[in-house]
């Protein structure tokens, strides 16, 4: 299962992801993200998986699609998922992100 929560945060767009992201759910956060980015001129994005229990090869190629359609992009992780993601710029918690992107 996987909850998508998005929402705009002192001028950035930041997507939480809860539970398993796969490929039998990948698509939805397609279409709710790319929702956003049609309705919304997006220049700042951070993307937090810290609650992301799970992410198959089909789940990492979404979060990376969604990641490289900004400039300004940042990977909110917990240490632990640090081996997953060494192709991203990250950050170990939201207001960290924020203050980094906001400088």
């Amino acid at each position: 299962m996987l909850d998508i929560d998005i929402f705009f945060r002192c001028d950035v767009l930041v997507i939480r992801l809860f539970g398993r992201l796969t490929k039998d759910n990948y698509s939805r956060l397609n279409k709710d993200v790319f929702r956003f980015f049609n309705d919304t001129l997006v220049s700042n994005l951070i993307i937090n998986i810290q609650n992301l229990s799970y992410a198959d090869y089909f789940g990492m190629k979404a979060i990376r699609r969604i990641y490289k359609m900004c400039d300004n992009s940042l990977l909110c992780v917990n240490p632990n998922q640090l081996n997953m993601v060494e192709d991203f710029s990250v950050v170990t918690d939201e207001r960290r992100a924020i203050n980094k992107i906001n400088i």
